[in-house]
């Protein structure tokens, strides 16, 4: 420990996220005091480039269930901006995330103000960030900034992309979501598709049924396939072994590839394969595809 220790009051930063990584993976709860002496030694001095030695430091704090509220609230409000081509960015952006999950781990008391600072970042990584830490915070606050995020919209797809399941995770429903299910924007329809079927809740699958006569773009059916497979439900797997049955072979082929997950419930597989040998051709081969051993 001595020697880690001596490598985090080191000025090397490259030396000291080394020592803050080994800390992390063997969770050396001993080490608390030096790792968070070494992120505040850190943030205030600017020899740690790209803020690599921080980031490591905040990730072993967090391992370790730090209860080192100071150094956390630091990190998280820390922004470091470097020259890059034709401009400046910001390398403290996961920082501020890590050490925001830290704040809601120990459950301080300033973590929500944190996370609403984080939701209105400028980088719609710090945003995303936000938004996962809103989830693990939970409770009442947590499902308004989520809902309200929702209705004020943003423009990075990857924000509204977090957004989807951790409304639903809140508020345990998928009511938040099912108005993007008619979004204009095929970008947030997709999304909102794909958190619905991971939710797995008993609605989800009448939901993405109803969807499949609307949409009438591949690339949608084959993510509604996915979807509808992945609610895991009797009825849904019932649907997809009925297309495969009774539509053309485009969409057939679609809800074979989709039910592979399936492919070690015998009666699944088993149901395919006597579709797909009658029908034969594409669907044919898409089975064959998405039942071979792997």
């Amino acid at each position: 420990l001595a020697e880690l220790e001596k490598a985090l009051r080191g000025k090397a930063s490259i030396v000291a996220a080394k020592a803050a990584a080994i800390a992390e993976a063997a969770k050396l709860e001993a080490l608390e005091p030096a790792l968070a002496a070494a992120l505040e030694q850190f943030l205030a001095e600017a020899t740690d480039k790209g803020c690599l030695a921080k980031t490591a430091i905040a990730k072993a704090l967090v391992a370790i269930e730090t209860r080192s509220e100071a150094a956390m609230l630091a990190g998280a409000r820390h922004v470091q901006m470097e020259p890059t081509w034709g401009g400046a960015t910001d390398v403290a952006v996961e920082l501020r995330g890590v050490c925001a999950a830290g704040l809601v781990n120990m459950r301080s008391r300033h973590a929500m103000g944190v996370l609403v600072n984080l939701l209105a970042d400028k980088s719609p990584a710090a945003r995303a960030l936000a938004v996962r830490a809103l989830v693990a915070h939970g409770g009442d606050a947590a499902e308004a900034l989520v809902r309200y995020k929702l209705l004020v919209g943003d423009e990075d797809y990857a924000v509204m992309a977090e957004c989807f399941p951790a409304a639903i995770a809140l508020t345990r429903s998928t009511e938040p979501v099912e108005p993007f299910l008619d979004s204009p924007d095929d970008g947030l329809r997709e999304a909102a598709i794909l958190a619905i079927g991971e939710s797995r809740l008993p609605r989800a699958f009448e939901l993405l049924r109803d969807r499949w006569d609307v949409e009438v773009d591949p690339e949608m059916h084959k993510l509604l396939a996915m979807s509808i497979a992945l609610t895991r439900q009797p009825a849904a797997s019932a649907f997809l072994i009925g297309i495969a049955e009774q539509s053309d072979s485009k969409a057939a082929c679609v809800a074979i590839e989709a039910l592979g997950m399936y492919r070690t419930d015998d009666a699944i597989r088993s149901k395919l394969s006597q579709i797909a040998e009658k029908r034969g051709g594409d669907v044919l081969r898409a089975f064959g595809q998405a039942f071979s051993s792997r």
